[in-house]
């Protein structure tokens, strides 16, 4: 076997949207058992059934997106999302990395609020980033979103800024919960609690 790639590699390949490879497999593109392409043996079925105008008009399509947002000032891409083909691929990532990053604010918020001691709340927003990451990480790996080059995993993608996700008010959360700031305190109980490094 010449080598196993996914769907949607394989379409950032030939230039197209993962759906129009799925559309591809379905009028008689060869896969391998588990699913995935030979990319090799895929290629050349494309070669043959595929009007050639077809990649070209993609290939076009999506060049013009990218000098549009090169023309336009358009930020770049967040890290890690550089290799996604589709806007809506970023979007999705980009969403669920905020989504991430507000979980362990809202955490900690919550259980100060509840009546929590602050090494509490403290260990309770390390534990839910942790689980965040890991969640939202799941999520893209079971969607079909290929990871960065580099990465087996979203876990291990360069997206996640634990500094944003640990970013939290804690000295109006101590004036809330009517203790003193002691962040090194307060990581010792999480390590001991959760066995998380601080």
């Amino acid at each position: 076997m010449a080598g196993s790639m996914r769907r949607s590699a394989f379409a950032r390949t030939m230039g197209v949207h993962k759906s129009q490879v799925t559309r591809w497999v379905q009028t008689g593109m060869p896969v391998l058992e588990d699913g995935n392409v030979d990319p090799e043996m895929a290629a050349e079925w494309v070669h043959r059934n595929v009007d050639p105008t077809l990649r070209i008009h993609h290939a076009r399509a999506q060049a013009q997106r990218r000098a549009s947002a090169t023309a336009t000032g358009k930020p770049p891409r967040p890290v890690g999302t550089e290799h996604l083909t589709e806007g809506w691929e970023v979007v999705g990532v980009m969403f669920l990395q905020a989504l991430a990053y507000k979980i362990p604010v809202a955490a900690a918020s919550l259980a100060v609020a509840c009546g929590a001691s602050l090494p509490t709340a403290f260990a309770l927003s390390r534990g839910m980033a942790i689980g965040a990451i890991q969640d939202v990480a799941d999520l893209l790996d079971q969607a079909d979103f290929d990871p960065p080059p580099g990465c087996d995993s979203w876990a291990d993608a360069g997206i996640w800024d634990h500094a944003q996700m640990y970013a939290i008010n804690w000295d109006r959360l101590a004036e809330i919960g009517g203790a003193p700031v002691d962040l090194e305190a307060w990581a010792a109980f999480a390590r001991e609690k959760l066995g998380e490094p601080a």
